[in-house]
């Protein structure tokens, strides 16, 4: 009888694709901070990375869930603190903050958890 070999689940951001780990391996959140598909893929990789191959894989593929699930995330990060530049204050989004920021590598900001009726 011939042996099958277990072809573990892979999921994929952009290129880079990370194994999908269950149980004992999975690293486990907390209750009251619940995480999707990929999220609990990326905790996992960045939690079971033993290379600096796995760590670095597991690095881009979170820059890409952040930088293509950018209008996803608005809702969750639609207030940006300009602490240092040009014009410090707030700003509703980032488009309007990227204006003021430019491509000035001086500037400092953060982002703010929260929409304008828990920003008000």
């Amino acid at each position: 009888m011939a042996e099958q070999q277990k072809q573990q689940a892979e999921f994929s951001f952009g290129k880079t694709k990370l194994k999908v780990f269950s149980g004992e391996k999975q690293f486990k959140v907390l209750n009251n901070c619940p995480v999707n598909e990929p999220q609990q893929v990326l905790l996992d990789n960045l939690w079971n990375a033993n290379s600096n191959k796995q760590k670095f894989d597991a690095l881009c593929a979170l820059n890409y869930y952040f930088s293509k699930g950018q209008k996803n995330m608005s809702k969750f990060f639609s207030w940006y603190a300009l602490t240092k530049g040009p014009q410090v204050g707030l700003y509703s989004n980032y488009p309007s903050l990227m204006k003021v920021v430019g491509n000035s590598k001086t500037c400092s900001w953060i982002m703010l958890v929260g929409n304008s009726a828990t920003m008000a």
